[in-house]
């Protein structure tokens, strides 16, 4: 077995923590440019009236051009969906105990990997002029972003390192999402869905915070 010079290891180190600074920046920066966006959007964006893909529309609903609001909502999706390919790789490192661990996490980590182009393409994809393809995207990036997070429940679960909690918080988590997907709830879909989205930032953002204390 080889042996790492320590400076190599301390060079491995910092690189993975620099990866994870991208991650958790990534979850931040779509929290924060939406928002931006919300305050750009020509109509006034009604935050419990409006969805998320409203913002990446090419007009408003009353025919206004968009330009701001969208090229920040495509700038957000496309930074957030790049620091997630980052993430599901990072977070493979906290499940290496077991066997099943492993092979939960890359399983997990997979899904989540193919599921961050999806999340680019939604917002490419402008709901007002590609609604097919819009539509499709984003159901497959909540579908594989939640199947993604029930297995790393499973991983938390059998994970002695963690407190039962994060899997409890994890699996109603995703949960919410498939309901969320499958309309349950239609009457608060908006609100429903800004929780959904944002608890994602969440979520990513805590295991990060995990993968950051297990470097030395």
């Amino acid at each position: 077995m080889k042996i790492l010079p320590m400076n190599e290891i301390k060079n491995a180190s910092s690189r993975m923590k620099l990866l994870c600074i991208f991650a958790i920046a990534g979850a931040l920066q779509f929290i924060i440019i939406t928002f931006i966006a919300m305050l750009a959007y020509p109509d006034g964006y009604n935050f419990i009236g409006h969805y998320l893909s409203d913002l990446g529309t090419t007009v408003t609903r009353n025919g206004v051009p968009n330009p701001i609001s969208r090229t920040l909502f495509v700038i957000s999706c496309v930074v957030a969906g790049l620091a997630l390919i980052d993430f599901w790789i990072l977070v493979t490192m906290l499940f290496r105990d077991t066997l099943l661990m492993k092979v939960l996490s890359r399983i997990g980590s997979i899904l989540g990997i193919i599921s961050a182009p999806l999340l680019m393409l939604l917002a490419i994809y402008a709901a007002d002029t590609h609604l097919i393809e819009h539509v499709i995207t984003t159901i497959y990036f909540f579908l594989l972003f939640a199947i993604a997070i029930i297995v790393y429940s499973i991983a938390i679960l059998i994970n002695k390192n963690y407190s039962i909690i994060y899997s409890i918080i994890s699996i109603g988590f995703s949960i919410l999402i498939l309901l969320f997907i499958f309309g349950f709830f239609m009457f608060m879909n908006v609100i429903m869905q800004k929780i959904v989205v944002y608890g994602f930032c969440t979520w990513t953002a805590m295991l990060m915070i995990e993968v950051w204390k297990s470097l030395k």
